[in-house]
This record gives structure tokens, C-alpha cells and sequence, in this order.
């Protein structure tokens, strides 16, 4: 009887030992691979940015939203498949389905989605200026920021605005578009002119005198001094205007 206590003791001690021990599995099974959130958020990128025509670095993602946003797969050679055509050249909301692969052999389909954003320079003023006021290198300062929602018409560049007028009046710190601006009137009113008369290979020259003033490349009613008589010419720079028959 004593012995047959002491063998269910010993039994009763392996038990307890092996309940604390991890389940010994297959070491195939053992072996898993997890992909998460940053990884399928690079995914994403990497298959936006493939389709999209505007540079790398001037985009990014935000927002991003993954169903599910954790995978945990057998371990093997991953690959990842869009289940349909991308169409990345519209900023805003995208939305991706994606199959993954192990080893060739679909695993998981995920649902990501996210905000493509353009990045570029924004020209802002750097002062309170009144409507008519040239713009000078200092009046302009350029700052990196997300321009998704700006549209085409913002200034990015300095140079397109300086030397510029103002058609209006600005506080410090507004965004400069370029229908704000206009060039600088080359040709004023009553300005004694060049009338340049073209036709084919001949050219003529006359005085004048500009009726109404105008920036480079601007129609004005020039008044011809010889014959007294008005025309319309194209301001090519100071003091000269070009008429073609």
C-alpha cells in the first residue's frame, strides 16, 4: 500500500511539472510571421505611389485604416497582390484590397485605406501690404506644407512674384495665388512710345503716344503721332509697343 502511495505521488508531481511547461508543437508550427500596421501602411504607400504621377517625396498617407491591421501567417516567402487595378492619380481617399501570399498560396485578403496628401512650397507674405504694393524678396517667405486642397493657381516659387503688384490687400501670413498679382505696367499713360510695325521681313518704326497703360505682352490703344490716328499695339518692353499686319 505504501508503495502504490509513493507512485501516485510521483505521478501527481510530473503532472504539475508538465502543466507548466509550454505544449510541444511541430517546429513548422512553431514558426509563424506577423505583419503589421507599419508594414501594411508601406505596402499601401509603395502601391500608390507606383501609380501616381507626382514625385515620392512630395506625397504622403494619412489616416490610414487596415482590416485586419495585424496578420499573423505560417512562415514562408511573403508576397502581396492588389485584387484590383489601382488608380492613384487622384488625391484623397484610396482604397486597396490586397491578397497575401505565403509562398504562393493565398493566406489573408486585407481592406487598407488611406488620405493621399500632396506635399510642395507654399509663398506666404511676411507683412500686412496694402492693394497696388510691389512685392519685394522680402515681402515673400517660403514654407513646405501640405498643398492637396490649394489648387494649381497657388504661388510655390518667389520668383513668380517678385517685382509682382498686388490686386488686392493682404495680411501677414496669406497665401500668394498668382490672380492676385499683376505685372508691373512696362507702359504708362501718356508715355511717348516706339510703334514697331511689322509685316514679314519689313519693319517700320513711328512715335507715339500710349493712350492706356500696360504690363509686357498687354494690348493698349496706342495714338500713332504721325498719321493722329489710334491703334491697338502689344507692349514688348518700356517705351515700345509692336504692331503686325
Amino acid at each position: 500500500m505504501r508503495i502504490a502511495c509513493l507512485g501516485a505521488a510521483q505521478i501527481l508531481v510530473l503532472f504539475l511539472v508538465l502543466a507548466v511547461l509550454p505544449p510541444m508543437t511541430h517546429a513548422s508550427a512553431q514558426q509563424r510571421t506577423v505583419v503589421g500596421k507599419d508594414r501594411l501602411v508601406n505596402i499601401f504607400t509603395d502601391l500608390l505611389v507606383e501609380k501616381a504621377s507626382w514625385p515620392r517625396n512630395d506625397l504622403k498617407i494619412t489616416g490610414f485604416d487596415a482590416v485586419p491591421e495585424t496578420l499573423v501567417l505560417p512562415a514562408g516567402k511573403l508576397s502581396f497582390h492588389p485584387v484590383h487595378e489601382i488608380q492613384a492619380n487622384h488625391l484623397g481617399r484610396n482604397v486597396v484590397v490586397i491578397e497575401v501570399l505565403v509562398d504562393g498560396r493565398i493566406q489573408e485578403k486585407v481592406k487598407m485605406s488611406g488620405d493621399l496628401r500632396l506635399l510642395g512650397d507654399v509663398c506666404y507674405t511676411t507683412r500686412k501690404m496694402r492693394r497696388h504694393t510691389v512685392l519685394t524678396k522680402n515681402d515673400i517667405t517660403v514654407m513646405r506644407g501640405d498643398i492637396t486642397m490649394l489648387g494649381s493657381n497657388l504661388v510655390s516659387d518667389p520668383r513668380e512674384a517678385g517685382g509682382k503688384i498686388l490686386r488686392t490687400s493682404l495680411q501677414a501670413g496669406a497665401i500668394l495665388y498668382k490672380n492676385m498679382l499683376d505685372s508691373p505696367p512696362l507702359v504708362e499713360r501718356g508715355d511717348l512710345v516706339t510703334i514697331v510695325a511689322r509685316s514679314g521681313p519689313l519693319q517700320v518704326t513711328t512715335p507715339g503716344e500710349a493712350r492706356q497703360s500696360g504690363a509686357k505682352g498687354d494690348r493698349v490703344r496706342v495714338k500713332n503721332l504721325m498719321s493722329r490716328k489710334e491703334i491697338h499695339a502689344r507692349v514688348l518692353d518700356t517705351g515700345s509697343v509692336e504692331v503686325v499686319f
